[in-house]
């Protein structure tokens, strides 16, 4: 498929095109469905509250960290910054890679290689929540919001 979009015409450069987005939300579609397909309850029973801790950790330290880093050098403002630490893209390397790893793995008797896909489905599944249930008003509280009609962020109390 990769090579497929990568020759049609108009969807080479920097800019991606409605096919190229539409391909992208199919594959990451698919990711997270064949990930939440292969996990059972009884696969999170043990790996739920050390999984809420990994969670808190990757939330409050590790994506603040990365962004900070990444955002060195840059003219970004401070509320800026710290709307990209709360919600900068992440996931979807490490949700592929668990998939493509831990069948493998587990096959090979690998110790907790059976846990992979469990946690990353409840890592999943806890950010997009936690994010998707606080975005806009941790957007608002840091003042990055924008009305349909602005063209840039603006400091804008509704």
């Amino acid at each position: 498929m990769g090579l497929l979009v990568a020759n049609l015409p108009g969807l080479v450069g920097p800019e991606r095109g409605p096919v190229s987005e539409m391909v992208l939300q199919l594959m990451l579609g698919l990711l997270f469905v064949s990930i939440s397909s292969t996990v059972t309850p009884a696969s999170l029973h043990h790996v739920v509250l050390p999984t809420l801790g990994l969670v808190a950790v990757l939330v409050l330290v590790t994506r603040p960290l990365a962004t900070w880093l990444a955002a060195l050098g840059t003219d970004l403002p401070g509320n800026e910054r710290g709307f990209l630490a709360w919600m900068a893209p992440h996931g979807i390397v490490a949700a592929a890679s668990a998939s493509t790893f831990s069948v493998g793995l587990t096959a090979a008797g690998i110790g907790g290689a059976s846990k992979i896909l469990p946690v990353t489905f409840l890592v999943i599944a806890s950010t997009v929540a936690l994010y998707g249930l606080t975005a806009v008003p941790v957007a608002r509280r840091l003042r990055v919001t924008r009305t349909g009609t602005d063209e840039h962020h603006n400091e804008n109390p509704h």
